[in-house]
């Protein structure tokens, strides 16, 4: 394994090297970044209905018909209110954001209560109280911190794997000199 990560390492390094470059801008214009994210999560849903309706027009009846087309037609609308709307779009997802922040905070919390025994069962610990820290700085500016938080986190998450990728294929250079 090692010798495929090894003489693919330029590829590792240039990848990690537009992770860093990419986390840097989300987060230095986060902004952009949450109506970006926004807008592609709506031009998802929206091509997806569309192939949900095609399917759907295309094929003869058969029950439960309506419901696919209940599908397609949320599909459509939420791709196209997301569209027309990013920042409505944005408080929405940040509020699925929060809620999912919270609910898994709370559930790690509770994980690494009866997990004590393991070891280092306390980083699940730490884990749970980071995203309940994080769904707590969203909720105290909330709505302005709608406008950029999607947009700050993908940029974060973004860098911190750049940051992986390029140190991992450092060490493979080092490894190949030895």
């Amino acid at each position: 394994m090692i010798e495929n990560f090894r003489a693919n390492r330029h590829l590792i390094l240039a990848e990690g090297i537009v992770f860093l470059i990419l986390g840097a801008l989300a987060i230095a214009l986060p902004a952009v970044f949450t109506t970006a994210v926004t807008l592609l999560f709506g031009i998802i849903l929206l091509i997806a209905g569309v192939f949900v309706a095609v399917r759907i027009a295309n094929m003869r009846s058969y029950s439960g018909k309506w419901a696919d087309w209940l599908f397609a037609i949320a599909l459509l609308a939420t791709g196209i209110l997301l569209i027309i709307s990013p920042e409505k779009g944005a408080l929405t997802l940040t509020a699925m954001l929060i809620a999912f922040f919270t609910v898994g905070g709370v559930a790690k919390v509770l994980v690494s209560l009866f997990t004590r025994d393991l070891p280092n069962w306390g980083w699940i610990l730490v884990s749970g109280l980071i995203s309940l820290a994080l769904a707590a700085v969203i909720i105290s500016g909330w709505p302005g911190t709608a406008l950029w938080s999607l947009g700050l986190l993908l940029g974060v998450n973004l860098f911190v794997t750049g940051f992986a990728l390029t140190t991992v294929a450092l060490s493979l250079k080092k490894i190949e000199q030895r």
